[in-house]
C-alpha cells in the first residue's frame, strides 16, 4: 500500500529532478556492520543472561504469525529502492541502515534480556515433540518485539523520506500529513498483532515501537539534518 501511495505522488510530478547525492564508504561501513553484527548475534543459542521473570505471562497458546517477517524484508528492499531511484544512493542506504541498526539493537536487547514469549509453556511443549531447535531457542527472545521494532522503524523512515520529498516536490501539508499517519498506522496494526498472536506482551511491543522510532529518528539525523523546515538536498 505504502509503495503504491509513493509512486503515485513521484509519477505526479516527473519533471522534478531526483536528488543525487553519493553514499559515502562510512555509510556502506556502518551498514556492513551492522548487517554482520545482527546475523551474528541472531545466530546465538543461547541468552547472554538468565533473568528470572516469575511475574510474566507464559501459558497462552501458540500460534502462527499473522505478519510473516519476511514483509519487513520486502518493506526495506521496496523502501530503498524508491528512495534511491527518486533522491540518490545514500536515501536508498540510509534505508537499510535504519533496518539493520534497528534489527541489531533488538537483537542486543532480546538476548540481554530473555524474557520468556507469553506462549512459552505451549512452544516448549511443540519444541519437544517436533524437536524444533529455532522454536527453543527463540522462546525467551520476548522483550522487545522484533516485528514492532522493524515496523516502527520503517515507518518512520518511510515518513521522513516522504517528507523531505514533499519538501523538494512542493507536495501540500495534506500529503506530508498522510504521509506519517498511514506508515504509522500501519505499525501500530502490525504491534497490535504480536500481541493478539501471542508472541508479545504489550510492554514487549512498546519497548519495540521505542527501538525502532529511535534508530531511525537517529539516523535520519544524522544523514539528513532535521525536518524543521524544508532545506535538506
Amino acid at each position: 500500500m505504502m509503495i503504491v501511495l509513493c509512486s503515485h505522488l513521484l509519477l505526479a510530478t516527473p519533471n522534478v529532478p531526483s536528488v543525487t547525492e553519493s553514499a559515502q564508504w562510512s555509510d556502506a561501513m556502518v551498514l556492513g556492520g551492522a548487517t554482520a553484527a545482527y546475523f551474528t548475534v541472531h545466530a546465538q543459542k543461547d541468552t547472554f543472561l538468565n533473568w528470572e521473570w516469575s511475574n510474566t505471562t507464559t501459558n497462552l497458546s501458540f500460534k502462527q504469525d499473522t505478519v510473516p517477517t519476511r514483509t519487513f524484508y520486502v518493506w526495506s528492499a521496496a523502501l530503498a529502492l524508491a528512495a534511491g531511484l527518486e533522491s540518490g544512493s545514500k536515501e536508498a542506504i540510509a534505508v537499510l541502515q535504519s533496518f539493520s541498526v534497528t534489527g541489531l539493537a533488538t537483537e542486543l536487547l532480546k538476548y540481554s534480556f530473555a524474557r520468556p514469549r507469553p506462549d512459552f509453556e505451549d512452544r516448549m511443549r511443540i519444541a519437544t515433540d517436533t524437536n524444533n531447535e529455532k522454536l527453543i531457542r527463540d522462546a525467551k527472545l520476548s522483550l522487545p518485539s522484533g516485528h514492532s521494532s522493524s515496523a516502527f522503524g520503517l515507518a518512520l523512515h518511510t515518513s521522513l523520506w516522504l517528507h523531505r520529498t514533499a519538501c523538494r516536490r512542493g507536495w501540500g501539508q495534506a500529503v506530508v500529513v498522510t504521509g506519517y499517519m498511514l506508515p504509522l498506522a500501519l505499525a501500530t496494526g502490525i504491534g497490535i498483532t504480536r500481541v493478539s498472536d501471542h508472541r508479545h506482551n504489550t510492554s514487549d511491543v512498546i519497548a519495540g515501537a521505542a527501538v525502532g522510532l529511535g534508530v531511525s529518528y537517529g539516523i535520519n539525523r544524522w544523514q539528513f539534518g532535521p525536518m524543521s523546515t524544508c532545506t535538506q538536498p
